[in-house]
């Protein structure tokens, strides 16, 4: 799904009727808390909402573009990618700043 903001995201790939659910996820209680975060203006509420429905995605969703967090987890030789000003993931996609470690 790219490096897009966490709840037009979800919008976009994890809802039941999300236009690239292309593993048709529907939880009930993710729809719940994914209404919830969008109808509070609590900040720390929307972030304890978002985090649940993170590990949602992490333990359950099918779908590997949101769930894993893009970092050196995919292997322990990526070498290169920093933190994005933006807050976007892989660096903000700068692969010419990623190496491998032999």
């Amino acid at each position: 799904m790219g490096s897009d903001y966490y709840l037009p995201q979800v919008s976009f790939a994890t809802l039941p009727h999300a236009t690239w659910n292309e593993t048709h996820f529907s939880d009930p209680h993710y729809t719940s808390l994914y209404q919830q975060a969008l109808a509070t203006t609590d900040k720390a509420k929307q972030t304890e909402i978002v985090h649940e429905m993170c590990m949602i995605d992490y333990t359950q969703a099918a779908t590997s573009s949101l769930l894993r967090s893009h970092d050196r987890r995919y292997s322990p030789k990526l070498v290169g990618p920093l933190p994005a000003k933006t807050g976007t993931s892989l660096s903000n996609y700068w692969f010419k700043n990623f190496w491998f470690k032999s």
